[in-house]
Protein backbone atom coordinates (compact mmCIF):
# COMPACT_ATOMS: atom_id res chain seq x y z
CA UNK A 1 0.00 0.00 0.00
CA UNK A 2 1.01 3.56 -0.56
CA UNK A 3 1.66 6.03 2.21
CA UNK A 4 -0.24 9.30 2.52
CA UNK A 5 2.77 11.09 1.09
CA UNK A 6 2.76 8.85 -2.00
CA UNK A 7 -1.00 9.33 -2.47
CA UNK A 8 -0.39 13.09 -2.29
CA UNK A 9 2.30 12.75 -4.93
CA UNK A 10 -0.10 10.91 -7.25
CA UNK A 11 -2.74 13.62 -6.74
CA UNK A 12 -0.12 16.25 -7.58
CA UNK A 13 0.86 14.32 -10.73
CA UNK A 14 -2.77 14.20 -11.88
CA UNK A 15 -3.23 17.93 -11.23
CA UNK A 16 0.04 18.95 -12.92
CA UNK A 17 -0.76 16.74 -15.91
CA UNK A 18 -3.79 18.87 -16.75
CA UNK A 19 -1.71 22.03 -16.56
CA UNK A 20 1.04 20.49 -18.70
CA UNK A 21 -1.50 19.50 -21.34
CA UNK A 22 -2.97 23.02 -21.41
CA UNK A 23 0.42 24.75 -21.56
CA UNK A 24 1.74 22.20 -24.09
CA UNK A 25 -1.22 22.75 -26.40
CA UNK A 26 -0.90 26.52 -26.04
CA UNK A 27 2.83 26.49 -26.85
CA UNK A 28 2.40 24.10 -29.77
CA UNK A 29 -0.35 26.20 -31.32
CA UNK A 30 1.50 29.47 -30.64
CA UNK A 31 4.72 28.15 -32.19
CA UNK A 32 2.90 26.90 -35.27
CA UNK A 33 0.94 30.11 -35.73
CA UNK A 34 4.07 32.22 -35.28
CA UNK A 35 5.86 30.20 -37.96
CA UNK A 36 2.91 30.64 -40.33
CA UNK A 37 2.75 34.37 -39.58
CA UNK A 38 6.51 34.71 -40.10
CA UNK A 39 6.28 33.02 -43.49
CA UNK A 40 3.37 35.27 -44.47
CA UNK A 41 5.21 38.37 -43.31
CA UNK A 42 8.29 37.32 -45.30
CA UNK A 43 6.17 36.88 -48.41
CA UNK A 44 4.45 40.24 -47.94
CA UNK A 45 7.78 42.06 -47.59
CA UNK A 46 8.99 40.82 -50.96
CA UNK A 47 8.03 42.84 -53.98
CA UNK A 48 7.69 46.45 -55.05
CA UNK A 49 6.59 47.87 -51.72
CA UNK A 50 9.42 46.10 -49.91
CA UNK A 51 11.71 49.04 -50.67
CA UNK A 52 9.26 51.46 -49.05
CA UNK A 53 8.71 49.16 -46.08
CA UNK A 54 12.44 48.96 -45.45
CA UNK A 55 12.40 52.47 -44.01
CA UNK A 56 9.35 51.73 -41.82
CA UNK A 57 9.97 50.74 -38.19
CA UNK A 58 10.12 46.97 -37.60
CA UNK A 59 6.97 45.24 -36.39
CA UNK A 60 8.65 43.03 -33.81
CA UNK A 61 12.06 42.69 -32.12
CA UNK A 62 13.22 39.92 -34.43
CA UNK A 63 12.56 42.13 -37.46
CA UNK A 64 15.12 44.58 -36.09
CA UNK A 65 17.78 42.14 -37.24
CA UNK A 66 17.18 43.39 -40.77
CA UNK A 67 18.76 46.68 -39.67
CA UNK A 68 22.11 44.87 -39.70
CA UNK A 69 22.01 45.31 -43.47
CA UNK A 70 21.30 49.09 -43.35
CA UNK A 71 24.94 50.12 -43.95
CA UNK A 72 25.00 48.08 -47.15
CA UNK A 73 21.82 49.74 -48.40
CA UNK A 74 23.23 53.16 -47.59
CA UNK A 75 26.45 52.46 -49.49
CA UNK A 76 24.50 51.22 -52.48
CA UNK A 77 22.29 54.31 -52.40
CA UNK A 78 25.39 56.52 -52.48
CA UNK A 79 26.85 54.71 -55.48
CA UNK A 80 26.71 56.67 -58.72
CA UNK A 81 26.47 54.35 -61.69
CA UNK A 82 28.14 55.52 -64.88
CA UNK A 83 26.33 53.16 -67.25
CA UNK A 84 22.99 51.43 -67.45
CA UNK A 85 24.68 48.13 -66.71
CA UNK A 86 26.16 49.50 -63.48
CA UNK A 87 22.76 50.91 -62.49
CA UNK A 88 21.12 47.52 -63.10
CA UNK A 89 23.83 45.74 -61.12
CA UNK A 90 23.50 48.15 -58.18
CA UNK A 91 19.71 47.76 -58.16
CA UNK A 92 20.07 43.98 -58.27
CA UNK A 93 22.64 44.02 -55.47
CA UNK A 94 20.31 46.20 -53.40
CA UNK A 95 17.45 43.74 -53.96
CA UNK A 96 19.70 40.80 -53.04
CA UNK A 97 20.78 42.56 -49.86
CA UNK A 98 17.14 43.19 -48.93
CA UNK A 99 16.37 39.53 -49.61
CA UNK A 100 19.30 38.43 -47.42
CA UNK A 101 18.04 40.65 -44.59
CA UNK A 102 14.53 39.23 -44.86
CA UNK A 103 15.84 35.66 -45.01
CA UNK A 104 17.79 36.29 -41.81
CA UNK A 105 14.61 37.50 -40.10
CA UNK A 106 12.66 34.52 -41.45
CA UNK A 107 15.23 31.99 -40.24
CA UNK A 108 15.39 33.49 -36.75
CA UNK A 109 11.59 33.53 -36.58
CA UNK A 110 11.47 29.88 -37.64
CA UNK A 111 14.12 29.02 -35.07
CA UNK A 112 12.12 30.73 -32.31
CA UNK A 113 8.85 29.15 -33.50
CA UNK A 114 10.41 25.69 -33.62
CA UNK A 115 11.76 26.08 -30.07
CA UNK A 116 8.33 27.08 -28.77
CA UNK A 117 6.59 24.33 -30.74
CA UNK A 118 9.08 21.69 -29.60
CA UNK A 119 8.71 22.75 -25.97
CA UNK A 120 4.94 22.35 -26.32
CA UNK A 121 5.31 18.90 -27.85
CA UNK A 122 7.68 17.85 -25.07
CA UNK A 123 5.15 18.96 -22.45
CA UNK A 124 2.37 17.09 -24.24
CA UNK A 125 4.36 13.88 -24.56
CA UNK A 126 5.41 14.11 -20.92
CA UNK A 127 1.78 14.58 -19.86
CA UNK A 128 0.69 11.58 -21.93
CA UNK A 129 3.37 9.34 -20.47
CA UNK A 130 2.59 10.58 -16.96
CA UNK A 131 -1.08 9.80 -17.55
CA UNK A 132 -0.26 6.23 -18.55
CA UNK A 133 2.00 5.82 -15.54
CA UNK A 134 -0.65 7.11 -13.13
CA UNK A 135 -3.28 4.85 -14.76
CA UNK A 136 -0.98 1.84 -14.35
CA UNK A 137 -0.38 2.70 -10.69
CA UNK A 138 -4.12 3.12 -10.13
CA UNK A 139 -4.72 -0.28 -11.72
CA UNK A 140 -2.11 -1.92 -9.50
CA UNK A 141 -3.55 -0.26 -6.41
CA UNK A 142 -7.08 -1.37 -7.35
CA UNK A 143 -5.85 -4.98 -7.68
CA UNK A 144 -4.21 -4.78 -4.28
CA UNK A 145 -7.36 -3.34 -2.70
CA UNK A 146 -9.69 -5.97 -4.20
CA UNK A 147 -8.41 -8.93 -2.13
CA UNK A 148 -8.35 -6.79 1.01
CA UNK A 149 -11.96 -5.75 0.53
CA UNK A 150 -13.02 -9.35 -0.20
CA UNK A 151 -11.55 -10.46 3.13
CA UNK A 152 -13.60 -7.91 5.07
Amino acid sequence: MLSDREHGYLRTLRWRRRGAIAVGLLLTVAGGLYAIWGAGDFRSRLGVEAREERSAPPRDPIARLARLFTPYHERLAEAEPQTDTERILIEELDEQTALAAQLLVLLVRFLFASLVLTTGLILLSNALVTGRLVAMLDSILDRQRAPEQAER
